[in-house]
């Protein structure tokens, strides 16, 4: 359970406490000053724990927001590429320099254009995907522009999302069709019915 869920907890628990409580007060109204006292000051203290609990999930999301940013901004020069068939005689590295030099018509590509090359996951009833690091980012941009040379095989070229950009992304396509969203730059891009372009935020 993440940080935020836990804090919606709390104020759901917060929120049915009081409220339990306040219509205990109710069925024991009296025209005594002091009861009466009491439970202005129960509303008073009710509200006070609503708005800092208000407060502090905007903090919050502040605070998960910029995470998110920072974190897809490490990614930057990272792309994952699907569909490339695993083998004990070829290693990530080597597969990934064949596809960008003999499909995608890269010239001067090496192994040292990749800091990082491998597997992801454990699950080998498919493809893994493959995540690559490249050392600059116009590299990493120049494959990225020409991912569309591999249109008609069975490999795929996609931005490495954080999870909840992955979320909306999957939420998206499900609701608008996979044909009609794409990322780029971490940037969740929806092609709505009207065929305007809209940015799909994620919270």
């Amino acid at each position: 359970m993440d940080l935020y869920t836990k804090l919606q907890d709390v104020e759901s628990s917060v929120v049915q406490r009081m409220t339990e409580f306040e219509a205990m007060l109710s069925s024991h109204q009296s025209p005594h000053t002091d009861l009466g006292k009491l439970s202005q000051d129960f509303i008073a203290f009710r509200n006070l724990t609503l708005q800092t609990l208000n407060m502090l999930r905007s903090q919050m999301e502040l605070v998960l927001l910029g995470l998110d940013r920072h974190e897809m901004a490490s990614r930057r020069k990272v792309l994952l590429f699907h569909g490339i068939p695993e083998s004990d005689a070829t290693d990530p590295e080597t597969a990934i320099v064949g596809i960008l030099t003999n499909q995608m018509k890269l010239t001067g590509c090496t192994e040292e254009d990749l800091t990082a090359c491998y597997r992801l996951g454990s699950n080998t009833s498919k493809p893994r995907p493959i995540l690559v690091r490249f050392l600059s980012l116009r590299r990493c941009n120049e494959v990225w522009k020409n991912k569309t040379l591999l249109k008609g095989s069975k490999v795929i070229i996609s931005e490495f999302l954080t999870k909840s950009r992955h979320d909306v992304f999957l939420e998206a396509r499900s609701h608008f069709g996979v044909k009609r969203c794409w990322t780029t730059d971490g940037k969740i891009i929806v092609l709505l019915p009207d065929n305007k372009r809209k940015e799909a935020w994620v919270h």
